[in-house]
Formats: structure tokens, C-alpha cells, sequence
């Protein structure tokens, strides 16, 4: 069994595994017949949500190739319910408020799903298959895989900001990895010439993270909060507790909480250490600079969320497939990965140098 170093609680990692385990999954492995007429339409509101995933998907589609990575909406129409049922008792048309708009996004699927990414690494599968070295080479080949695509998003300045779940990931018929277009819905358009990207930020960050007193104290830590960057927690905590300015005290505040959600990867001296030098230069500044200021580390946001799905996932297959220390890229590897879950977004790597330094560790 290979001895890893690196800082991280193991029994949490365990506990979390189980938890996944036990969660009731709706992406069942499934293997489709081909289909000509593969269309997936999606009746949805027209809301900042569904317009925010129409201008990223049409951004996407200026990506050369792009359909080699990413499944786009073919078009979408809106709908008038009055000209699909004058019958107001309809029951499905009853559940919608017809004083709000509604639109009907229709995919068209190049390639059809065969396998969910889920699904590829449940433990189950780990514990079964016979030929265990198909799951580090399948890890590789995702990891780059996943990685050049949020490098594509990032050069168009699009921060996926849903690797907290991967049930919109799937591998087509030539076992390439597709992201769904139905998940950017809360994807972030961080293009710097877009005044208004922080409010996006904002409006989506209140939407994705939602932090209690029974989550926050759970055990292990509910994956909806640690599975996103500290800068987005801070940013949240800013606009929960209403704060107008950054003070000693609040920044006090906001490491107590960050080390009851972080502490099963970092130290919490080093928590406390580094959110204090990142954040001590806006004391007495009004929380939008503070924010503003985040904000514009969105460029290392989706690092972050797939290194630490990686470090999640190696952990798993180190645990429950007994390699040996001669795998010592895995050793090399996790360092890389947790150098960009740091809790400082100053150290970790821009995504285009995170690949160079993968493909170091493989040569």
C-alpha cells in the first residue's frame, strides 16, 4: 500500500465516500441504443438562470470542435400555454405561474450517452472489476480530458463552477468525455469587459451555496460547501451576514467558519494564516471591493473543484485497490492537485500550467 503525505484527513475522506455511496444516484449506469432522433427538450422559465445558460452555451459554440467536448442546445422557442392547452384545469399546465415566461430548449445530441462519469467511479464498480489497472488509466485519461476542457471554457472566460457534481458528465460512444449543456445554467461569464460579472457572481453563489448551522456543523462537512473555493464561501458569508466593511473581528469570523468546513485538507493554523494575509490589506473596505477583489481569482475557481474531485477519487482507488509505492506519479500527482486546492488562490496554478505540470509528472 503506497504511503501519501498530504495533509489530509483521512477518516473525513472515508466517511464522505460512504456518504456518496448511500446517495440516492439518478444517473444510473446505462448503456443506449443509437437513436437518430436523440432530442432532449427542456421546458424551463425564462429567468436570469436560463439566459445566463443560453449566452454561455452560444459562447461555447465559437469553440472550434467544441462539440468533441460539450453538448449545446440546437435552439430553444418560447412557449405560449395557451396555444398548447386552453384548458386552464390542465393539470401539467396548472403547476406552471403563467404570468412568467417560459422557453423549450431542445439538444440534439451528437453523440449519445453510454456511461455517466458518476457512475464510471462508484466504489462498487472499484471492488468488482477484475482488471483494476482500467480504473488509474481511466482516472488519467478524464483528469486530462476534463482539464483541457475548462481550459477551453477558461480561454472564453467561462468558470464551469459545477464539478461539486458530475451527473452532467458523461462518456459518448468513443468513451470521450461530453459536459452537458443543461449545466451552465450556473456557470459563471467572468469576461472582465462585462461590468456586471460580480453581480452574476453574486446572484449565482447565493443560489449554489447554501450554508446552515446543521451543514456547517456536520460530519464529514456537507459537500455542497467544501467542494467550492474559500473565496467563494467568503463571498457568501459577506452577503449573509449583510456586512458593509471588512474588519479584524470579521475576518476573525470568517476563519472560525472557514475551519470548521476546510480543516480535513489544511492545517487550520494555516487557514487562519492564510485568509488573514489574503484579506488584511481590505480592512475598512466596503465588502463589493472585497468582493471585487475575489472575484478575480474565478480564473483558478474550476481548478480547484477538480483537483480536489481528483484527490476525492485517488484516494478511493488507493484505498480500495491496494497499489503498491512503485506508482509514485500518484504521489507526485496529488501534490500538484493539492497545491491547487490551497486556501490561498495565490498559490495555486492556472489551469494551462497545471497541464504542463501533469504532463511532466507522466513523462
Amino acid at each position: 500500500m503506497m504511503n501519501i503525505n498530504i495533509n489530509i484527513n483521512i477518516d473525513l475522506l472515508d466517511q464522505e465516500i460512504i456518504k456518496n455511496k448511500k446517495r440516492k444516484n439518478h444517473n444510473k449506469c446505462k448503456k443506449i441504443g443509437k437513436n437518430p432522433n436523440n432530442n432532449d427538450s427542456i421546458l424551463q422559465e425564462f429567468n436570469f438562470f436560463s439566459q445566463n445558460s443560453i449566452k454561455i452555451q452560444n459562447k461555447i459554440k465559437e469553440i472550434p470542435f467544441y462539440t468533441t467536448m460539450f453538448d449545446c442546445f440546437s435552439k430553444y422557442s418560447f412557449v405560449d400555454f395557451n396555444e398548447l392547452n386552453n384548458d386552464k384545469n390542465n393539470e401539467p399546465i396548472k403547476k406552471y405561474d403563467l404570468n412568467k415566461k417560459y422557453i423549450i430548449v431542445k439538444y440534439l445530441k451528437k453523440d449519445i450517452p453510454t456511461l455517466y462519469f458518476n457512475n464510471y467511479f462508484l466504489l462498487d464498480n472499484l471492488e468488482s472489476h477484475k482488471n483494476k489497472n482500467i480504473f488509474i488509466k481511466k482516472l488519467l485519461e478524464t483528469y486530462d480530458d476534463l482539464l483541457k476542457s475548462l481550459i477551453q471554457l477558461n480561454n472564453k472566460s467561462i468558470c464551469y463552477f459545477n464539478l461539486n457534481s458530475t451527473e452532467n458528465i458523461y462518456f459518448n460512444e468513443k468513451m470521450e468525455l461530453i459536459i452537458e449543456g443543461k449545466s451552465f445554467e450556473k456557470s459563471i461569464d467572468y469576461d472582465y469587459s462585462n461590468k456586471n460579472f460580480c453581480l452574476d457572481i453574486i446572484k449565482i453563489v447565493e443560489e449554489l451555496l447554501i450554508i446552515t448551522d446543521e451543514n456547517i456543523h456536520s460530519f464529514p462537512p456537507d459537500e455542497n460547501i467544501h467542494s467550492f473555493p474559500p473565496e467563494v464561501f467568503i463571498i457568501h458569508y459577506l452577503i449573509k451576514k449583510d456586512i458593509f466593511s471588512l474588519s479584524f473581528s470579521i475576518i476573525q469570523e470568517i476563519c472560525n467558519e472557514m475551519e470548521k468546513i476546510y480543516f480535513h485538507f489544511h492545517d487550520e493554523n494555516k487557514i487562519y494564516q492564510d485568509i488573514s494575509t489574503l484579506l488584511s490589506p481590505w480592512i475598512n473596505k466596503p465588502k463589493e471591493e472585497v468582493i471585487k477583489f475575489l472575484s478575480k481569482f474565478i480564473y483558478t475557481w474550476d481548478n480547484y473543484c477538480l483537483s480536489l474531485l481528483y484527490i476525492k477519487m485517488i484516494h478511493n482507488i488507493i484505498k480500495n485497490l491496494n497499489y503498491d509505492t512503485k506508482y509514485t506519479f500518484l504521489s507526485k500527482w496529488i501534490i500538484l492537485l493539492k497545491k491547487n486546492i490551497s486556501i490561498n488562490p495565490l498559490k495555486r496554478e492556472s489551469l494551462e500550467n497545471t497541464l504542463e505540470e501533469y504532463l511532466c509528472i507522466l513523462d
